[in-house]
């Protein structure tokens, strides 16, 4: 499909989907390797193809503080503007759009499906969504037509003016911060733009779309004081909950390990020392970590295994021993 993100030459295209901004000549692709020239016409590589199509709790996503253990349709395209080293789903993001086994599905059939599986919403994940913004658009707004909500998982490097298309449709975004600068372009094989997600951060509040923050924790990498201090100030300062991810060996980090329980635990115990209210511990079966404690008297009032509720003693949106406001979005189906 032809797209319209974008500013022409006589020799070029500048795509300007995200930050990254490609100069891309004819024939070629930019780095996301989804975005082509053809004859002086930028074209989406990807449109309306999907790569996975699942049910999942909305903790998978994961998201913490929004309408816990409802169950929401799961898709993902092709296609990223990062190349993380240790991409979980580098099969469909690391590799051109042509080796990926996809489907084409119309967006009438994708929200008969959400509907029909009584899904809260539709996640839009596996690959950075934002790459297909132009097949997502009109898909988010049929799924408001029809009570459904919408979530993006991003890595955040869409510009501020593409993501004006989307903002009126979105109800909530899981931003996915990675590190520190080094670790951006040694990991990532991107330069970090911490301004540029900070004003996406304000946007992203501005619409009152419902946030919160995700690191991937590797060992050696980015466990550090210095590197976990930077995520936990971005998200102080966007007033969102802060999920810290158990990183599992893959692809180009395969023979890593998987971070201890005590690695997750200090980045943990950093986070609420430094003055976050709501932090937690995912991809790990069990642990204290996963649970939600009032910000005020600390008693536990979510009690989470896998990514089920066994527990849950809010009221009203409350804590029942203060009354504190809780910040959850909606209740266990």
């Amino acid at each position: 499909m032809q797209v319209a993100w974008c500013y022409d030459s006589d020799t070029e295209i500048k795509c300007n989907l995200c930050i990254l901004r490609c100069k891309i000549k004819n024939g070629k692709r930019g780095y996301c390797n989804t975005r082509e020239n053809r004859d002086g016409k930028l074209y989406n590589t990807i449109y309306g193809k999907l790569s996975s199509f699942s049910t999942d709790y909305i903790e998978k996503t994961p998201l913490y503080h929004f309408y816990p253990n409802h169950k929401f349709l799961t898709i993902g395209s092709i296609g990223c503007n990062l190349r993380c080293r240790y991409c979980l789903t580098w099969n469909i993001t690391q590799v051109p759009p042509e080796e990926v086994d996809a489907d084409e599905l119309s967006i009438e059939k994708i929200i008969e499906s959400a509907k029909k599986l009584q899904c809260r919403g539709i996640v839009y994940t596996h690959s950075e969504p934002t790459l297909n913004i132009e097949f997502y658009t009109p898909l988010m707004k049929a799924a408001k037509e029809n009570g459904l909500l919408n979530v993006f998982a991003t890595n955040g490097y869409i510009t501020t003016e593409a993501f004006k298309l989307i903002a009126d449709h979105l109800d909530a975004v899981a931003l996915t911060i990675k590190g520190n600068e080094n670790f951006y372009k040694k990991i990532c094989g991107v330069n970090a733009d911490f301004k540029h997600l900070q004003k996406l951060i304000e946007k992203i509040k501005d619409k009152d779309i419902h946030l919160e923050i995700v690191n991937v924790i590797i060992p050696r990498y980015n466990d550090d004081k210095e590197s976990l201090t930077k995520i936990i100030e971005i998200t102080k300062n966007a007033d969102a909950p802060l999920i810290f991810l158990r990183f599992f060996p893959s692809h180009k980090m395969d023979q890593l390990d998987s971070p201890s329980e005590e690695i997750l635990e200090k980045a943990l115990n950093l986070a609420y020392k430094k003055g976050l209210k709501y932090v937690y511990m995912e991809n790990i079966y069990s642990h204290p970590g996963k649970n939600t404690y009032c910000e005020k008297c600390k008693n536990q009032l979510i009690k989470r295994e896998g990514y089920g509720i066994i527990e849950w003693k809010i009221n009203n949106g409350h804590c029942p021993f203060c009354w504190t406001k809780i910040p959850i979005i909606g209740e266990p189906p």
